[in-house]
């Protein structure tokens, strides 16, 4: 499983495309997320603030190394009864060392099923709350194989005009004694999106954008032993963010 997080949305404030489905909204209304499969059979999603997008239309998937779900993949009609329309998800919980101890947590979720033409199945699952978005891959096929992922198609589609403030990615095994990356690079600070990254190894995460009176930052979280922390990819033509797995030195 791979999750991502998006938080701080908040106004400062082959196969034939489906059509897009019915909009996931935050309890509060405010944000919604959008979903279809595309023309290949690519699915894509949007994400609103107040109805204007903050994140256009922008590309999910993952690739193993025994299928690749990022295209020919269709909703799994036999499963459309199973699917979790507007499910409200509440969660309690305590940090010891943030600035708020107490947390409540509501959002609303909604489960996509997808599969290939060889019947080989997908899950997508997205939960909205009031101040962001979540979404996670799910397999839901048990099997007594190791199953390697080598590929994400996740992309994040940012708006024009916006800018970033990002950590250049350390090359692997440079630096002192080849310990990075460390993470101790300076920011940039409001780039143009689009704009290579300085050291040529990728973006860490989390990464901030700023576009007119909003703010948006892409993180993950709830990683698994068996998944690697991953980053955003050197390149992101047209101001299209990707998820990149971990350099694999």
């Amino acid at each position: 499983m791979k999750s991502f997080l998006m938080i701080g949305l908040a106004s400062m404030l082959s196969l034939a495309a489906c059509a897009r489905e019915r909009p996931l909204k935050s309890p509060d209304g405010k944000i919604e997320v959008g979903f279809r499969i595309a023309a290949g059979g690519t699915p894509v999603y949007d994400i609103r603030l107040n109805g204007r997008q903050a994140i256009r239309e922008s590309r999910l998937g993952i690739v193993r190394r025994d299928a690749d779900f990022t295209r020919n993949l269709a909703m799994d009609r036999d499963a459309r009864q199973e699917r979790i329309h507007n499910e409200r998800i509440r969660d309690e919980y305590e940090v010891l060392t943030a600035k708020r101890r107490h947390n409540t947590y509501v959002a609303n979720k909604r489960v996509y099923h997808l599969k290939l033409p060889d019947g080989k199945r997908m899950d997508i699952l997205f939960q909205v709350s009031n101040d962001g978005v979540a979404f996670r891959y799910h397999f839901p096929e048990a099997s007594g194989e190791v199953k390697q992922i080598i590929k994400e198609g996740t992309s994040f589609q940012m708006l024009e005009g916006t800018t970033a403030f990002l950590q250049p990615m350390q090359e692997s095994g440079s630096g002192w004694e080849k310990s990075n990356p460390a993470y101790e690079e300076f920011y940039v600070e409001e780039i143009p999106v689009g704009t290579q990254s300085t050291l040529k190894a990728g973006w860490v995460l989390p990464a901030l954008f700023h576009e007119g009176d909003r703010w948006l930052l892409i993180s993950e979280t709830g990683l698994g032993r068996g998944y690697c922390g991953s980053k955003l990819a050197h390149e992101s033509p047209g101001g299209e963010y990707f998820i990149e797995l971990a350099d694999k030195r």
